[in-house]
């Protein structure tokens, strides 16, 4: 299925992504933060570019699986943790309802 562009998306569509965006990067966040990281030092030991953790982090874009499980293996967790962790966030959690 082909990604919809940014500008097909609904007005509700573009705040869903934004609340799961934030709660990931949150969760990423406090996650790199308890294990005494820097985005630097986190970004080279998951091998990926500093700035697209920059970019995760602040929720501009989001992880791709692959980078999901780099980062999570980076940080010594199971992607369903950091996952769990998000979906904690109450916002984002209502973005899992059909309401």
């Amino acid at each position: 299925m082909p990604k919809p562009k940014p500008d097909s998306l609904t007005p509700h569509q573009r705040w869903e992504r934004d609340v799961r965006r934030a709660a990931l990067a949150a969760a990423l966040i406090a996650a790199r933060e308890r294990q005494g990281l820097t985005r630097a030092q986190l970004a080279e030991r998951a091998r990926i570019d500093r700035t697209m953790l920059y970019r995760v982090e602040t929720g501009k874009t989001s992880l791709s699986v692959d980078l999901l499980w780099d980062v999570c293996r980076a940080l010594h967790l199971a992607p369903s943790e950091l996952l769990a962790a998000a979906e904690a966030d109450d916002a984002a959690a209502q973005t899992l309802s059909d309401d």
